[in-house]
Order: structure tokens, then sequence, then C-alpha cells
């Protein structure tokens, strides 16, 4: 069995995740489906492909669905009956906590709102510039997180290893030992908008290639000029061969110049590595030649 541990994803969130209830999608669907399972509501006996549900949804590369169906509203119910809590088949707080682990007096914190509500007072009754009010506070969010994980020098204890690399790869459904530059900006983003309780923008994924062709599939490649902090610096593969893919590496921009940004990434080092020991500051070129920018916010 993986290590995977979807139970210790939900006690690594900044916040309670938001409560769900039928006919609801997105991300924390799936983190509820697995950590249910964690938890012993689906079943263990095998199915048509030799795996029982649990074993397919506790396994990190098992594609889980994103829709709160009345089969997981009555998966929830049963799990509330079981703890003693209202059975009513919504995942609130409570059930959250629950499935956490969190004895009832301990709770999640929830910074960040405040700075939300007077972006959206600010701007009431203009969707238009309330919409960019809510981005750039998500984006100031991001930027803020990525300078706190920046203080906690985090660095490998073995090759893709270590608590807090792992704390990134959980978060970005990884395994243990996989490359994680694009986990931590994942991690980032998803930690951002919980602390905000705003719904994730976009899937960055864990392969640089394979995000920036959804980036370029949904509009979200920004063009030279237009770079912000809180965008995302792809990296090209120099002298790339055919078998190879053309990006690598990942970073979060945290300060636009002319031609070059500052940017915070993690798996790099002291030289610009694409494959280094832990999360550090950089000074990057902004140009297309060696690199794509692209918007999540």
């Amino acid at each position: 069995m993986s290590s995977f541990n979807p139970l210790q994803i939900l006690r690594d969130q900044a916040q309670c995740p938001p409560t769900l209830r039928e006919g609801q999608r997105g991300w924390h669907v799936k983190l509820l489906r697995r950590s249910l399972a964690a938890s012993g509501l689906y079943s263990d006996q095998p199915g048509p492909s030799g795996r029982s549900k649990r074993e397919e949804l506790l396994d990190p590369d098992t594609p889980v669905g994103d829709r709160y169906d009345s089969a997981l509203a009555g998966l929830v119910k049963k799990y509330q009956k079981r703890h003693g809590l209202d059975a009513d088949g919504i995942c609130g707080p409570k059930t959250w906590r629950r499935l956490a682990g969190w004895p009832e007096r301990e709770s999640w914190k929830s910074p960040g709102k405040d700075a939300l509500a007077i972006a959206d007072a600010t701007a009431r009754g203009q969707h238009h510039e309330m919409v960019m009010a809510r981005q750039t506070v998500l984006r100031g969010e991001i930027v803020r997180l990525a300078r706190q994980e920046l203080a906690l020098q985090v660095r490998e204890k073995e090759k893709n290893r270590g608590p807090q690399v792992e704390r990134y790869l959980r978060q970005a459904e990884g395994k243990p030992g996989w490359a994680w530059c694009a986990a931590y900006c994942e991690a980032l983003l998803e930690w951002a908008c919980q602390n905000l309780g705003m719904p994730v923008p976009f899937e960055i994924g864990l392969s640089c290639s394979a995000l920036v062709k959804r980036a370029e599939a949904q509009g979200r490649i920004v063009a030279p000029g237009d770079e912000q902090p809180g965008d995302l610096w792809v990296l090209k593969r120099a002298n790339r061969k055919k078998e190879e893919s053309e990006y690598q590496h990942v970073g979060l921009i945290v300060k636009v110049r002319f031609e070059d940004c500052d940017t915070i990434e993690g798996n790099t080092n002291a030289a610009g590595s694409s494959e280094g020991d832990g999360v550090y500051s950089k000074a990057r070129s902004l140009s297309r030649a060696k690199c794509a920018v692209v918007r999540v916010v």
C-alpha cells in the first residue's frame, strides 16, 4: 500500500475545508472521498479491477470523482451516525474535524478573510471590480505564504524527501521522492484559497509541461509585459532531446521588473538548479525564449 495518507493532507490544511453538500463539485470533494476511504467507509471487497474501492481511493494515481452525489451523501451519513454526529449527509466543520482527528476544542485557523471582506465591500455592486479585487487579495495571499515558507529555510533531508517537502507533495497528491517544484506551487495556491474561503481557480498539478498545456487550453499564458506577482514562471528545457518534456521547472513570481523577476521556488538551490534541495528566492529572466509565464489567478 502507498504511503499516501489523505487524512494527513486534511490535517495539513490551513483552515477547516468548506461545508460540502449534495450537488457541489471541487477538489475538496475528492479529499472527502479519500478521507472517508482512509477512515474505513468504503468496501474492502475486490471489484472488477481486482482492487477494492478503498484501495483505489487510497492510490494517488487513481482518478477520483469531484461531484458530491447521493452515494457520497449516504456515506457521509453513515460516517456521522458511526461517530455520534447529526446524520444529515452534509460535511460541515464537525464532520471535517472528526475526520481529521481534532479534539473538539481544536480547529483550523482561518486568517485572511478580513482582507477578502474589505475587497468585496469596496467593489460591492460592481461585478468586474469585485472579481478583480478578490483576485488581487488571492495573489497577495499566495505571495505571503511563499515568503512564509521561504523563511522556514526548507531543505531536503535526502533527495526529494523531508517533512516539509512531503507536506507539499501530500497537498498535491504526489508521492514521496517525486520532484516537487510544481507541488510546492500547488500547495501555496490551495492553502491561499483555503485561507480565503475561495475555490481553487486552476490545477497546477505535478508536471511542468502538463501545467503549461492546461494554461494554453484555458487562455492563461501571460504576454510579455503583463506579468504580475502570483503568476508562475515555468522554465523551458535547454537543448531538449526529442523524448524530453519541454518544461522542467516552475516557481512563483513575487516581484516583477522590466525584463526579469524575483521568484520563490521549491526543489531548487543557490545555483538555481531545477533539481535542488530546498526553497529559495531567485532572480529569473522573463525572456520567452527561456520561460513561459502562467496566470493561475
